[in-house]
């Protein structure tokens, strides 16, 4: 049926005028109850061919491509955005002054995170792990930059255990 119809019209709209008056499905050619699809499926492999999906994703203002995830600025065109290389426990205190050491911290735990295993490096246990500073945060200097704070040679993996025990001096790494 689908090729007797498509041999008579060749326009698209006109094809569609068919099938919807003859309940056939407009991907398939199926007889069906519904005016368009005989099936969800069918919807939507119809409509995905029609309207692809972005792959690259692009900066609303400047156009540069491949952003994160669910961003539409980059990181250059993005106001809030703060490279956190270039600032020091000063300036991060005076941005965070309620407890500025959480935001060291949850860097802290970004970049642990990105380059070592999930498991205690002191007992191997892996259900829970904490981030931990061998040199603690309150040692350094408030010039120093956070990213000196949080480098990777700085940044151990503990379970709570061992973690208790390494800040009340049980535990030396």
């Amino acid at each position: 049926m689908y090729i007797e119809i498509h041999q008579r019209f060749d326009s698209n709209q006109a094809w569609l005028r068919i099938a919807m008056n003859k309940n056939i499905c407009i991907e398939c050619s199926k007889s069906t109850k519904n005016p368009k699809f005989c099936s969800r499926s069918c919807a939507a492999t119809h409509n995905n061919k029609k309207y692809p999906k972005r792959l690259t994703r692009t900066c609303k203002k400047c156009g540069s491509k491949n952003l994160r995830k669910y961003a539409k600025l980059c990181d250059s065109c993005n106001p809030s955005f703060v490279d956190w290389a270039e600032v020091s426990i000063g300036e991060l205190s005076g941005r965070y002054s309620y407890q500025r050491s959480s935001r060291l911290r949850s860097l802290a735990r970004r970049v642990y995170l990105d380059n070592f295993p999930h498991s205690c490096s002191n007992c191997g246990y892996d259900k829970i792990i904490h981030v931990c500073h061998i040199k603690a945060i309150k040692e350094f200097d408030l010039s120093v930059k956070v990213t000196e704070v949080n480098s990777p040679d700085n940044l151990v993996g503990l379970c709570p255990n061992c973690h208790w025990e390494l800040d009340h001096g049980h535990l030396s790494l």
